[in-house]
């Protein structure tokens, strides 16, 4: 409980062949795969200029709704994040134009025309994550694809992801989608990154300990995804000892047997 800190043993959860997974029952909240949706915050959110007495909340865009991307709570498990738009700052003069951002001995650093920043604690202002329960738990649950082979739900962006060799994550890359921050000089990677494929932390967050996951956390994430496309159903016996299962991967054991099931499924109509 919240309150009493006393924890409470659900047989439901705790004997549900769907949570045998051994890495899933010790590092994940219920939330991560229950969840069904979480908000989308542009509709809460408007511009308004100086000498302006009212809001027009007409030209607010409507509230909108996706599948979670996933973090470490505060916790210290995976949890559903909130994922926040890009903020940047504008600071316009009483002709409309940007004020100039001047450092310390005067020095000429830009603009202020959407102008990245960062928060008291030198992460970023303007590109922020947070975990939290949206509140939107269901029975139905998110696919393995979804999280095992999506870059969108790790916090890199949309894009064309390339997995090096080795495992170690050194030459993987994502080459986004959505270039608009490059092209400004503002970022190379997608605008709405929380972290990049090195585990750089892109996305500020004010709540203690939560944070975008790591390199090797993705770089662990990603290679079960090596193993859907053929064991592809959650109570398959590969996922209970995982260490053993990449172990006998390396065999030419599983090598014959892989080719045999790729050889077969070439051979029919």
């Amino acid at each position: 409980g919240k309150r009493s800190g006393r924890v409470y043993d659900i047989p439901l959860v705790r004997d549900a062949e769907a949570h045998f997974i051994p890495q899933h029952r010790s590092r994940l909240e219920c939330t991560a795969c229950h969840s069904q949706w979480v908000v989308r915050c542009p509709g809460c959110h408007v511009s308004m200029k100086l000498g302006q007495d009212k809001l027009d909340l007409k030209i607010a865009p409507p509230m909108q709704v996706q599948q979670p991307a996933l973090m470490i709570g505060p916790r210290g498990k995976v949890a559903p994040m909130l994922a926040q738009p890009e903020r940047h700052f504008s600071l316009l003069d009483e002709k409309g134009n940007p004020v100039p951002v001047l450092g310390p001995t005067g020095e000429h650093h830009g603009e202020y025309q959407e102008w990245p920043f960062t928060n008291p604690h030198n992460a970023s202002g303007s590109n922020l994550a947070y975990s939290l329960n949206p509140h939107s738990t269901g029975p139905k649950v998110r696919t393995c694809e979804s999280c095992h082979l999506s870059s969108k739900t790790l916090g890199l962006g949309e894009g064309d992801l390339s997995i090096g060799a080795n495992n170690t994550g050194e030459n993987d890359s994502l080459i986004p989608l959505n270039h608009s921050d490059e092209r400004i000089k503002a970022s190379k990677f997608d605008p709405e990154a929380k972290v990049s494929m090195r585990g750089e932390i892109l996305a500020g967050s004010h709540q203690l300990k939560a944070r975008p996951f790591n390199q090797k956390e993705i770089v662990r994430i990603l290679k079960v995804g090596n193993c859907i496309p053929c064991h592809d159903q959650y109570d398959d016996p590969v996922y209970q000892d995982i260490k053993k299962s990449y172990a006998f991967e390396k065999t030419m054991k599983h090598r014959k047997m892989r080719e045999k099931i790729l050889n077969l499924e070439q051979t029919q109509p």
